[in-house]
């Protein structure tokens, strides 16, 4: 039996809904914890679902069957909230759980378990931890939840009933926000991650061909429109740059429709395709050989970068937040000078402008990122240290933080 301390993933999945970066990364980091030499805990992994085997047929590749993945039933009775807190509380204490780190957290879910785990700290120590995967919570909270924001008033109730040890945050302006805004008054422990990774061997170059994609949901805050209105602006100024090139739209969103008569009121039909989310979309960036990200908020470690890294494709990112830690400007793609469409439109012509040699030196650089620093181990590094903090009050090297 091991003697290390025993932490939990929980995570509600379920089945047949679409599927976002979340629930690709982190039933494929669960798997590769359990791989992993070194690590510092047990890892469980408690996935709520519906359908446990039609979940599982959505992961060919078998991450959720991986070694102490425990499925949790989600039930739709009148006795709901009890039914699901005594279940998930039976696993905690079956499986001597010192540190429950949720991933999903909804309106409705886990907010009654953990409310319930919360007044019995005193006799039941659990550590409660949280991952933020969603980098408008500091703008929603600036904004005073008006306008798009308006909905994430419901959360700001949730996060302060909810006395979190730590959070881990995909982001980095996320920390001052948890540190500063009053609504995590405990104080807990707030840690932004510096490397994430994804699947490199679903994700791998092969033959290149001259393919721009840009991928996500189109939605406004991606800005998918900045994106159209640059190649217009090449397609006017510079169109002999576009020549042999196809640019590809892939996903689904409140915008689709705007982008379609965008595409052709700009006269890109010839040039723009547009393509619904599909699970075969790797098959396409890894023939592709650029990759186009607009989004307003933090690039990293946004996994549609990753995988395109992983892929081979060179990167054309608009400069914000911690962009840079995927994209190292002039060496695997390039940042914009501006946040704004001009700065987009003159990355793209620096990179349309290149050398075919340069090009081929960018893709290869980009899955050598992946391939020594965006990594499993890593990224297990980070979290391992962050939940030793959590646990013991100190970091690794064993001073207070």
């Amino acid at each position: 039996m091991s003697g290390k301390k025993r932490i939990a993933l929980y995570q509600q999945l379920l089945a047949g809904r679409q599927v976002r970066g979340p629930h690709v990364f982190f039933p494929l980091f669960h798997s590769e914890y359990q791989k992993a030499d070194n690590t510092e805990f047990e890892l469980f992994y408690i996935v709520k679902t519906d359908d446990p085997e039609k979940l599982k047929r959505q992961y060919p590749t078998h991450e959720l069957e991986a070694h102490n993945v425990i499925f949790l039933p989600e039930h739709n009775s009148r006795f709901k909230k009890l039914i699901e807190t005594k279940d998930l509380l039976m696993l905690l204490l079956k499986h001597r759980i010192k540190l429950l780190h949720i991933i999903s957290f909804t309106l409705n879910d886990p907010i009654h378990q953990l409310l319930f785990l919360q007044k019995l700290k005193m006799i039941w120590p659990v550590k409660i931890t949280m991952s933020i995967t969603y980098n408008g919570f500091p703008r929603a909270f600036d904004s005073g939840y008006t306008g798009r924001f308006e909905k994430y008033l419901a959360y700001d109730k949730l996060f302060h009933a909810v006395k979190f040890d730590g959070i881990y945050s995909w982001f980095e302006n996320v920390i001052d926000w948890v540190k500063n805004s009053g609504i995590f008054a405990n104080g807990p422990i707030a840690t932004a991650v510096e490397s994430r990774f994804c699947d490199i061997e679903k994700f791998h170059p092969e033959k290149k061909e001259k393919i721009i994609v840009w991928a996500g949901a189109i939605v406004s805050y991606k800005r998918p429109e900045m994106f159209i209105n640059s190649l217009a602006a090449i397609k006017k100024a510079n169109p002999q740059l576009l020549n042999g090139w196809k640019v590809i739209f892939i996903g689904d969103g409140e915008l689709t429709q705007d982008i379609h008569q965008s595409i052709i009121a700009n006269g890109l039909k010839d040039l723009v395709e547009m393509r619904p989310t599909s699970n075969t979309y790797y098959e396409l960036i890894n023939r592709s050989m650029v990759h186009v990200s607009t989004q307003e908020l933090d690039h990293f470690p946004n996994l549609v970068i990753n995988e395109a890294m992983a892929a081979g494709c060179a990167i054309i990112a608009t400069n914000v937040g911690r962009a840079h830690l995927f994209v190292v400007n002039g060496d695997n793609g390039y940042l914009t000078s501006t946040d704004d469409e001009h700065g987009l439109t003159v990355s793209l012509e620096k990179f349309l402008s290149q050398s075919p040699e340069l090009w081929e030196r960018m893709m290869h650089n980009s899955r050598l990122l992946c391939e020594t620093v965006h990594t499993p181990a890593n990224f297990i590094k980070g979290i391992d240290a962050f939940w030793h903090q959590v646990l013991f009050g100190k970091n690794k090297s064993g001073s207070d933080e």
